[in-house]
């Protein structure tokens, strides 16, 4: 079963997507809180996706995707943001980050989620 960190102190605004994760059988939803303890679970667990809330504790989001990518290039992202697609592009930028999502990201965000993941070749 693939890992998925979701990084937010939002869970409420989390939960459907989470929980279609969860339901899906095909991934396991690991929590963080904030920056700091996000990079942690990243070096110490094999984290196949993260999604990274746009009001992260401790550290811009686009900062800690080059973090995390840093502690392990293989992971996929994914970024909360309510910026125009222009500038979600512009700050997005050689990150690899897979895609943007809404504030409170539904089913079928988890679903792009799920598809990615099955695409993943493991390491």
């Amino acid at each position: 079963m693939k890992k998925v960190l979701l990084v937010t102190e939002h869970n409420d605004r989390f939960s459907e997507l989470a929980s279609r994760l969860e339901q899906s059988g095909k991934a396991e939803v690991v929590r963080a809180r904030d920056a700091s303890q996000a990079i942690e679970i990243a070096g110490s667990q094999k984290i196949s996706f993260a999604v990274i809330d746009s009001d992260v504790k401790g550290m811009d989001s686009f900062e800690l995707v080059r973090r995390l990518i840093t502690v392990d290039v293989s992971i996929d992202t994914a970024v909360v943001s309510e910026e125009s697609e222009e500038q979600f592009h512009e700050a997005s930028e050689g990150l690899g980050v897979r895609f943007q999502l809404p504030s409170s990201p539904t089913g079928r965000h988890a679903d792009l989620i799920l598809e990615v993941i099955q695409d993943q070749i493991v390491i």
